[in-house]
């Protein structure tokens, strides 16, 4: 809180005074709005530059506009108070993390060491999963546990019904699973015996359910799992099956239907174990990576499935990873890449990073006016450094994102550019900016907001119609937003500066794409998810 109180302070001293600012608190009733009143942000800006308040947590209008410039030994000072700030729990959306660098997070509280085991990040609960393995005895293991980044600590859950012990099983969190989000398990090895049961993790009511569906893949281990947001299907494929043959089959599974099906495609890969899978958001493909087959030794293509097609296309990169195994993928959606890490190459362990970019890239253009512009990135581009995306801009420019925990603006030199967020941009004239970068292609993205104000953005290049975005609280169940408004979760207006005053967004409009909102939530653990349009 120290911290906090030297951040507002040194911002308030940073300003010439007096200053003139303006802040009008006006409810009014809101047309297709179940909650009744809502808050309105100011009408228009202070004379000069009004001054950045702290008004998170009051019942006052939307934050104002920054002011610019700091002083410099001011901004040092603000910057260094920011970054002492690290490690208290943030929004999951305002995680600091270090450039190009691995980071021994030491939690106090790890599960029991272990290998063969299993992870996959649950997006509604803000959690990374882990369920299984071998213990350092080699016994099979069948516990459940969950890591918050924010709060650096493993929680064993202990759910009363966990799935069998096992090792080399796979994991992928199905984002879409109705009623409940769910992370689905497959497979894996149990001694010397083969599984082939589909198992369901929900967070929120920390219980496991065997799905057990009609029809099932062939029982294997050492497969790999991805979740395909734009077909909602789990995708699998390969892995070691009875006699320790490797298999090259590709199938999908329905959580909504419970069932899997055989998509056997014309081409595939090569038969594999030991393998890596990721679901490329931006590309809308499952990315395949190396693996080990059986007798004939260590791989490093790379494929990538695309499910409508039902086609797998060997991608031959002009430069690839060396062949190995036991490798792990994932997909970093602010970056756009798909990120390998390490595996085991015959000889020698690895710990080599990677990153694969797979889309083509688009490009969007603002109108941006003089002074105070409310923009979002609706894409992906190469750098998430705002003074490369922007740095085009005539100067002076200045770009500012709300950290709605903290309560304070965080200035272009300590944002990493993301989806899902509003950032205000100010230029010095009227000027028509290019950004190029890749699309979303995801079939719904979310955005975990704190309590009360949040600047965020539109995820998608296209509009979006208010109908078209749902809301969960605490990891539960989507709802439209006008349940969600109807509940007091969150208020049923959302602000967008317009040049000199504020247009809003209210049941029936739209959400415009390149534009920022300010979005108020009346409780905490809100997540707001925007469907593909």
């Amino acid at each position: 809180m120290q911290a906090r109180d030297m951040v507002r302070r040194l911002y308030l001293l940073s300003i010439v005074f007096p200053m003139v600012f303006l802040l009008i608190l006006s409810s009014f009733s809101t047309a297709g709005a179940q909650n009744g009143l809502c808050e309105q942000p100011m009408s228009s800006p202070a004379t000069g530059d009004p001054v950045p308040l702290s008004l998170a947590n009051s019942d006052l209008s939307p934050i104002a506009q920054p002011s610019v410039p700091l002083d410099p030994q001011a901004q040092a000072a603000i910057d260094a108070a920011r970054a002492s700030l690290e490690g208290n729990p943030l929004p999951s959306s305002s995680v600091f993390t270090t450039t190009n660098t691995w980071v021994n997070r030491s939690p106090a509280n790890p599960p029991f060491a272990r290998r063969g085991h299993a992870l996959a990040y649950d997006v509604s609960a803000g959690k990374v999963i882990l369920f299984g393995g071998l213990g350092w005895d080699g016994s099979p293991l069948n516990d459940t546990w969950a890591y918050d980044y924010s709060t650096n600590s493993w929680t064993n859950r202990n759910p009363t019904n966990p799935p069998p012990a096992r090792s080399s099983h796979a994991l992928a969190y199905n984002a879409a699973a109705v009623p409940w989000n769910a992370t689905i398990l497959f497979g894996g090895r149990n001694g010397i015996n083969l599984l082939n049961d589909t198992w369901a993790y929900n967070y929120a009511s920390n219980s496991w359910s065997n799905r057990n569906p009609a029809s099932k893949p062939l029982a294997r281990a050492e497969h790999a799992l991805a979740y395909d947001t734009s077909a909602d299907r789990v995708v699998l494929f390969g892995g070691t099956g009875w006699g320790g043959s490797d298999l090259n089959d590709t199938w999908a599974y329905d959580y909504a239907g419970n069932s899997w099906s055989n998509r056997n495609p014309a081409s595939h890969p090569v038969a594999r174990n030991s393998h890596a899978l990721a679901y490329d958001a931006s590309a809308g493909n499952v990315i395949l990576f190396g693996g080990l087959m059986s007798g004939s030794g260590y791989l490093n293509g790379t494929w990538v499935y695309d499910y409508a097609s039902n086609n797998w296309a060997n991608r031959t990169p002009t430069s690839s990873p060396p062949s190995r195994s036991n490798h792990a993928l994932a997909y970093d959606a602010s970056a756009g890449n798909v990120i390998l890490f390490g595996g085991w190459d015959g000889n020698n362990s690895l710990n080599d990073t990677w990153a694969l970019r797979v889309n083509e890239e688009v490009s969007l253009s603002y109108n941006l006016t003089e002074g105070w512009n409310m923009i979002s990135l609706p894409l992906t581009p190469a750098s998430t450094n705002p003074q490369v995306v922007f740095g085009g801009l005539p100067s002076p420019w200045y770009l500012f994102e709300w950290d709605p925990l903290a309560g304070i603006y965080i200035g272009k030199e300590l944002i990493s550019l993301r989806l899902g967020a509003g950032y205000w941009l100010r230029v010095p004239t009227a000027v028509a900016y290019s950004v190029s970068g890749l699309p979303n292609v995801a079939a719904q993205s979310g955005i975990n907001l704190g309590l009360n104000w949040n600047l965020i953005g539109v995820p998608y290049e296209g509009v979006i119609p208010w109908g078209a975005v749902r809301v969960s609280k605490d990891g539960g169940a989507l709802v439209t937003l006008d349940q969600a408004v109807s509940s007091n979760w969150i208020q049923g207006m959302f602000f967008h500066w317009n040049d000199s005053t504020y247009d809003w967004v209210t049941a029936g409009g739209n959400f415009q794409p390149l534009f920022g909102y300010w979005a108020k939530t009346k409780v905490t653990g809100v997540q707001l998810v925007f469907l593909q349009p």
